[in-house]
């Protein structure tokens, strides 16, 4: 695991050699994280989440520190910890080389604090 502490430049990101997936596969890539109770700067601006494998790319904005509502349906996993979906990918025949997954907000730089990050899971 890894926490924030305070930071401005926030950039998470991890690899996955596609070699390790089943080949035909539509994945799915997750952030899976918790919020201090201390935590703050992740609401706005939203964070760019990316995953890419050779040349094809998701892209998508996502919040780390929803309204309440989204908050509840991300709690749901019985582990304690919260998911947020990086983006969705297909595995080709597994010879694509390595699948990159990006977390970042790098923009408007203000402080950020009070993430936990346990890791990266990819789901079929």
């Amino acid at each position: 695991m890894a926490e924030l502490k305070s930071v401005c430049w926030l950039d998470i990101c991890g690899k996955i050699d596609c070699r390790e997936l089943s080949p035909h596969t539509t994945y799915s890539a997750y952030l899976i994280f918790k919020l201090c109770p201390e935590s703050y700067g992740l609401e706005l601006p939203a964070q760019q989440a990316s995953v890419t494998v050779g040349a094809q790319i998701s892209k998508q904005d996502v919040c780390l520190n929803p309204d309440e509502e989204e908050m509840r349906a991300r709690s749901a996993r019985s582990d304690g910890w919260m998911e947020m979906e990086l983006g969705e990918f297909f595995s080709g025949d597994g010879s694509e080389g390595e699948v990159s997954m990006r977390l970042r907000e790098v923009e408007v730089l203000n402080w950020k604090r009070g993430l936990v990050i346990e890791g990266i899971q990819v789901r079929p």
